[in-house]
């Protein structure tokens, strides 16, 4: 069965694209969030920019079937570090979390600057995730509201695991 997990890629500019890239020849779908931020122009003092950032530096989010597309290889993807463990193992992220975190923020594909509602198929599952209960969504949303991008992906990452404990 497919389910989400969470992965980190190298530093560098690219690697997150080539991660991508090079999955989605084996039929991997890879979603790297982003989040629009407001800069001051240091060239022209009183103006901002928009630009857009990934919400979760260096983490990416992908969707395979392990049984499909063992770990192994998917962990020698070129550009990607290692998947995430929790214990020690490879685990999936709840559902629930992804949804909520989609909703919140809007995610787009890097190359089109497509939504995520047009790339994800909204298909029924057999099994349907427990859905967070609303501590846990406010918990999300204050991940999301931290303005600090290493910040946010420190936080994401140990309410991930918090949520792996008590479900």
């Amino acid at each position: 069965m497919e389910r989400w997990y969470l992965a980190c890629h190298k530093t560098g500019k690219h690697n997150a694209l080539r991660v991508k890239a090079f999955l989605a020849h084996l039929n991997i779908e890879v979603l790297i969030p982003q989040i629009r931020m407001h800069q001051p122009r240091l060239d022209r003092p009183g103006q901002i920019r928009s630009v857009w950032e990934p919400l979760f530096p260096g983490y990416l989010f992908i969707h395979f079937d392990p049984e499909t597309h063992h770990t192994s290889k998917v962990s020698a993807c070129p550009g990607l570090s290692h998947l995430v463990r929790f214990g020690g193992v490879i685990n999936p992220l709840h559902e629930a979390v992804v949804d909520e975190v989609l909703q919140l923020v809007l995610t787009v594909n890097v190359e089109a600057d497509e939504s995520i509602k047009q790339l994800v198929s909204p298909e029924p599952q057999a099994q349907k995730a427990p859905a967070l209960t609303e501590s846990q969504r406010r918990q999300i949303r204050r991940v999301m509201a931290e303005k600090n991008g290493v910040t946010r992906s420190a936080l994401f990452y140990a309410f991930v695991e918090a949520s792996r404990c008590c479900p």
